[in-house]
């Protein structure tokens, strides 16, 4: 007897944009009202243009539903795509028997996520962008204009202040290739344990609540997460789903620690 499809665990797919998955539940949702089957909407979709590298996940779920399983269980297949916070709308979509009012709350949802995301993507883009340059800066002075100097430096052989000396030292380092190649080896490992550090709880909140006490970036974190908290309860309270599952998917899709937590906390008391 061979094993459905819905059954194993699709290949890891790479991450699709917010707004693309908004528009695919859109129109699937909009085929369902008027009349079309499931499977024909998603066959017919996975061969749209605007979904280049996104279609053949859609044909994925094709051939899940074509082989008998719900579309629930088969977005559940490509957790790199789908949020558990979408599988579970969709899945009481199902069971309600309400699936494409569902959709359409979902994309109304994922629309919303979109355009927080880009507020706050649009938030850092100028702070980053002059950080970038002054870096960049810094940089070409150490690595063209102060060598000079502290040539100039050297070869009048009278002693300089501590100021003057830190920065020829620094000025020598940046020169250094073998500078370089460590830093680079420590910018690796750096982002490395900064990956397993978000991926465990308890330190990712205490970085977090490092965060939240930046002047403006911890403002910017905290009423966007608390943004993406509101939309995503709305959402799921709108699905019917009920209010402590709600508060534990909402504090997940929210993406704070804190919030994760928080929200957990609230689910338990109301138990």
């Amino acid at each position: 007897m061979s094993t459905p499809t819905a059954l194993v665990l699709r290949p890891r797919a790479a991450k699709v944009p917010v707004n693309i998955i908004a528009n695919f539940t859109r129109q699937l949702s909009v085929m369902l009202i008027n009349g079309v089957p499931l499977l024909k909407g998603l066959e017919t979709l996975s061969t749209q243009d605007e979904y280049p590298n996104f279609g053949m996940v859609i044909e994925g779920l094709a051939q899940d539903i074509h082989d008998g399983c719900t579309l629930s269980k088969a977005l559940s297949m490509y957790p790199q795509v789908f949020s558990s916070v979408l599988v579970t709308m969709v899945q009481v979509g199902e069971q309600t028997g309400q699936l494409e009012q569902s959709l359409g709350i979902v994309s109304s949802w994922l629309e919303r996520e979109f355009q927080v995301r880009q507020k706050i993507i649009a938030a850092f883009t100028y702070p980053a962008g002059i950080f970038g340059v002054s870096i960049l800066l810094s940089v070409l002075l150490f690595t063209t204009v102060l060598p000079t100097f502290a040539q100039i430096f050297r070869e009048m052989n009278v002693p300089l202040p501590l100021l003057t000396k830190t920065v020829m030292g620094v000025t020598s380092l940046v020169c250094n290739p073998i500078a370089w190649v460590v830093g680079s080896l420590a910018g690796v490992f750096a982002w490395r344990s900064w990956l397993k550090i978000w991926r465990t709880p308890a330190q990712a909140r205490v970085v977090y609540s490092g965060l939240l006490q930046i002047p403006a970036v911890g403002a910017l974190l905290k009423h966007g997460n608390l943004t993406r908290y509101c939309a995503s309860a709305e959402a799921l309270l709108g699905s019917g789903i009920d209010l402590m599952k709600t508060s534990r998917l909402a504090g997940q899709a929210s993406g704070s620690p804190l919030l994760i937590q928080d929200s957990k906390r609230v689910g338990k008391a109301m138990e």
